[in-house]
């Protein structure tokens, strides 16, 4: 079971930009969500607390992310397939663009009877 995780955790991180894949990469396996918001500091939610880091998200972080994904909904929200991870995407106020990104990380969890 825990090679679908890491595995579910490398497609995550396979579509992120460079920089944010770097700053995510060391904390993923206690991650839970990550903030990507135009002109504002990355955040990443992990051991339950959000943390700020030094990287502000630029309109090429913005681009190249969302190049990557497949399909945003009409609901503003998409998917990596075949794992549990969750992409919203936050429009802009006039509706015309994107001021960021929240990604749910997956958790998975066993239950025995």
């Amino acid at each position: 079971m825990n090679q679908r995780i890491q595995t579910d955790y490398e497609k995550l991180l396979r579509i992120l930009p460079f920089e944010i894949r770097e700053a995510l990469k060391p904390v993923i396996n206690d991650s839970e969500e990550v903030k990507i918001r135009f002109g504002r500091p990355l955040k990443i939610k992990h051991h339950g607390k959000w943390h700020k880091y030094d990287l502000v998200i630029r309109q090429d972080h913005l681009t190249d992310f969302r190049s990557r994904i497949d399909h945003i909904r009409d609901d503003n929200r998409a998917g990596i397939d075949g794992t549990g991870h969750r992409i919203s995407r936050i429009p802009s106020a006039d509706g015309k663009g994107t001021d960021g990104f929240n990604i749910r990380i997956a958790r998975l969890y066993l239950i025995s009877d």
